[in-house]
């Protein structure tokens, strides 16, 4: 018998076991066709919750720690804010204590004067005063006839003027010293006095003017001659520079002989400056208050005079614009018009500057007897009015 007859042959033979196979294949068919088809797009779209906490964690802008940082910086702040807002009050209560006590203290002084000070002598210094062409004194802008003393002399008394007229040279008497003056008239606005190698030093400049154009400036220094120095004076120091436009020297011994005269331009834009001497602040103060002004450039006819006992320094600034010779104004000395190295772009400038130099030789022997006490003489009319008459 074959295997398919014999499986026939079984299956005939088993009709319960028959019946149990069949009921188990219906019943999983049935199972697989009535089993509901699972919505996958549900479990796309819902997440668990412990899904949602961490996405919660990168979607935030600021982080936890972060801003737990920024609650405890912004708490900082606000107690900064605090005590600035406080101290500002506080400093606003001491200005008006400060304010209430300076006006208590005003009020006194107005019921009772105080005694005026003790004048204290300035410190002595046995070097020469700086290069700015006069001595350090006290700023005094504005000169009235009735001048109170300067260092215990009266300014009318020290220092007199006889201004020329028509051409003639004027003088200028100074301690007793008879200065020439150019021609026309001069007035006062500036004296003072400084202590010089334990010695008084007087000071004082004069002015001349053609309505509001400033002519002609003349500086004094000296010392009397019933004060004398004793130890002399170390050498000035212009009379050893080499970029002047001209310079002579006769001597600039240290605590000895001295006697040069020297030519040079003058930028005069800083003398209301703090780091000018105080006469020519009280200059500048006193040509703003006459309504005039220094000119861009100056030029400067120098003599210098000391021994171990005595000084005499003379100063004649002259304006070129007089002579029709404008002087640019500019930032500093070396670059004015007049400077060496930019002469040579005006001749006017070069036969101006030669002409002076010829004047401050000429002039040398009116001025010398101030010094060495001798026989003053008068310059002739053609010196007196060359630079302050057109």
């Amino acid at each position: 018998m074959s295997a398919s007859s014999a499986t026939q042959a079984l299956w005939r033979r088993a009709p319960v076991w028959r019946r149990i196979l069949v009921a188990g294949i219906l019943s999983a068919i049935a199972f697989i066709a009535l089993s509901p088809v699972p919505d996958f797009r549900s479990q796309v779209t819902t997440a668990p919750a412990a899904s949602t906490q961490i996405d919660a964690t990168y979607v935030s802008p600021i982080s936890a720690p972060v801003r737990s940082m920024l609650a405890e910086r912004i708490a900082e702040a606000a107690v900064a804010q605090e005590a600035a807002e406080r101290a500002k009050a506080e400093a606003a209560t001491a200005l008006e204590q400060a304010r209430q006590a300076r006006a208590e203290l005003a009020q006194s002084q107005s019921r009772s004067p105080p005694p005026p000070p003790t004048p204290t002598p300035a410190a002595a210094s046995p070097a020469s005063p700086a290069n700015t062409g006069v001595g350090l004194v006290a700023p005094n802008p504005s000169i009235p006839s009735s001048t109170p003393p300067v260092g215990g002399v009266e300014a009318d008394r020290l220092y007199v003027i006889t201004n020329g007229v028509n051409g003639a040279a004027g003088e200028l008497k100074a301690a007793g010293r008879s200065i020439p003056l150019p021609t026309g008239p001069f007035e006062r606005l500036a004296v003072g006095q400084e202590t010089l190698g334990g010695t008084r030093q007087y000071s004082a400049a004069f002015a001349q003017f053609n309505g509001k154009m400033l002519v002609a400036i003349v500086v004094v220094n000296l010392t009397p001659r019933a004060e004398r120095i004793g130890t002399g004076l170390r050498g000035y120091t212009p009379c050893a520079r080499r970029d002047l436009h001209f310079i002579e020297v006769a001597a600039n011994e240290d605590f000895g002989r001295q006697e040069c005269r020297y030519i040079n331009h003058i930028w005069p834009n800083p003398w209301d400056g703090q780091e000018s001497s105080a006469l020519l602040r009280s200059v500048a103060t006193a040509l703003k208050a006459r309504d005039s002004q220094l000119p861009g450039a100056l030029i400067q006819s120098t003599f210098h005079f000391a021994d171990k006992d005595e000084l005499l320094r003379v100063f004649y600034y002259f304006n070129p614009e007089v002579k029709g010779i404008a002087s640019a104004r500019t930032a500093s000395w070396a670059e004015s018009d007049w400077h060496k190295s930019y002469l040579a772009r005006d001749a006017r400038r070069i036969d101006y500057l030669g002409e002076l130099q010829k004047w401050t030789n000429d002039w040398a022997q009116y001025i010398r007897p101030a010094f060495t006490g001798g026989s003053p003489s008068v310059p002739p009319p053609r010196l007196a009015r060359q630079f302050v008459t057109r």
